[in-house]
């Protein structure tokens, strides 16, 4: 395999690829929308009127963007703050905390004609509020007694607090399939003209520009499922999170074809068929750009000297599973990505602390990662035994006691040893 670093060209192109108005732009887009954290542009690839015409469609993945980013709390540069998301009974603050909308009353009534009240309320205050406003009067249609009275206030004042785990939500979403896959070959485009400019103005690209730019096709002529048989995703998922945009262009000199696989914030993966008729070398070139703010994108290529198939198409795209591969990155988002976030910067945490590995800090790391596997309970309605977690957690604890204390904790081996440690447990009690 040859590998190579990618000059970024896009600078060279003195026509907009889509329309051919001259370039410079007065004004700059984005390769990665910034409503997806991207934050690298330039005034060299696409002129203005192409620019603003697609203003429309560069939303296209931002109500899943919020999530990815509510869960793991940061923002991209078109935001104020960290996204927070409205749902029906309550609104997701960063880290996905549930903060109720209103205060719940409710009163069920008994065989001897009382009434077992039910109340959750954001603080105690608000549960006093709402009792001496009369409504639980108005709910049971009658007056409470002043014995009644001083009997829930006294609940009230001796009730502890509980941390409202959040689970899996059926939350409607709005998907254009034409409209997120138009936006899908933009940005894969942006990417590629980048690092090969030329390469836009062949006929080998020409479907997919005039599908992108003109809404010339459906989607279902460009959206595949493809399987990656080399994944530059997982190193950048291990490097920087999900704080990364990723475009991958696949060559198959071979297939005669040229895939583009696009992943939006680590999480959003959608792939499009960029051309037929290839006839060069076997290849992969991936641009990717991290979205925390620091503009740098970078461009690689792997070439293969052997045969060695890069990818394969497993079949097409039903709009039913579009809205499925939502509803799992909303679930995820919600019930998994916050969780683990919660972890990392707890980690983070301790490794600023101790800097070198050390029995305590091994001791506190223990304490993570058994506090994240039972939230991940709480969160599917299970309660894990703390001592049956700890076990699961010895072998890998163990390994990183013998091999690695007095290194770095930085040491990115002794990350991976958590994270696998961490993997196997979840697999254990979540298969």
């Amino acid at each position: 395999m040859k590998f190579e670093e990618l000059g970024i060209l896009g600078a060279s192109l003195e026509e907009c690829f889509y329309c051919g108005n001259s370039l410079p732009a007065k004004n700059k887009e984005h390769v990665f929308n910034s409503c997806l954290g991207g934050v690298h542009k330039t005034s060299h690839l696409i002129c203005d009127k192409c620019n603003l015409f697609f203003a429309d469609i560069d939303d296209a993945f931002a109500p899943l963007a919020c999530f990815v980013m509510n869960a793991w709390s940061f923002k991209g540069e078109r935001h104020n703050k960290i996204p927070e998301i409205r749902l029906e009974d309550y609104t997701l603050m960063p880290g996905a905390k549930p903060k109720m909308k209103e205060p719940k009353l409710d009163a069920v009534p008994m065989e001897d004609q009382s009434f077992k009240i039910h109340l959750t309320a954001k603080s105690k205050t608000e549960a006093r509020k709402l009792l001496l406003d009369g409504e639980l009067e108005r709910l049971i249609g009658r007056p409470l007694t002043e014995e009644q009275r001083t009997a829930i206030l006294e609940g009230i004042q001796s009730a502890s607090k509980q941390e409202k785990e959040i689970g899996p939500q059926a939350i409607p979403l709005e998907i254009n399939p034409q409209k997120e896959y138009r936006s899908v070959a933009h940005i894969l485009l942006k990417s590629l003209a980048l690092v090969q400019p030329g390469f836009l103005q062949s006929n080998l690209a020409l479907s997919i520009r005039n599908f992108a730019r003109y809404n010339k096709g459906n989607w279902k002529e460009f959206a595949v499922d493809v399987h990656q048989n080399i994944l530059s995703r997982e190193e950048a998922e291990r490097v920087l999170g999900v704080q990364f945009n990723l475009a991958e262009i696949y060559f198959s000199g071979a297939d005669g074809i040229i895939v583009g696989v696009l992943t939006i914030l680590g999480r959003i993966v959608k792939s499009v068929i960029i051309g037929h008729g290839y006839k060069g070398p076997d290849k992969l070139i991936a641009i990717y750009e991290d979205s925390i703010g620091s503009g740098i994108i970078r461009g690689v290529s792997f070439e293969m000297k052997e045969k060695c198939p890069l990818f394969s198409i497993a079949g097409q795209i039903s709009e039913e599973q579009l809205v499925k591969d939502a509803q799992d990155i909303v679930n995820r988002s919600i019930t998994q990505d916050a969780v683990l976030a919660e972890l990392k910067n707890g980690l983070s945490r301790v490794f600023k602390k101790y800097t070198k590995v050390t029995c305590t800090c091994v001791d506190e790391c223990e304490e993570l990662l058994c506090q994240l596997v039972k939230n991940v309970g709480r969160v599917q309605n299970r309660e894990i035994n703390e001592a049956e977690i700890k076990t699961s957690l010895k072998e890998g604890l163990d390994y990183l006691v013998i091999d690695y204390i007095g290194k770095e904790c930085s040491n990115p081996s002794v990350q991976g040893l958590l994270m696998d440690t961490l993997g196997r447990t979840l697999e254990r009690f979540f298969k």
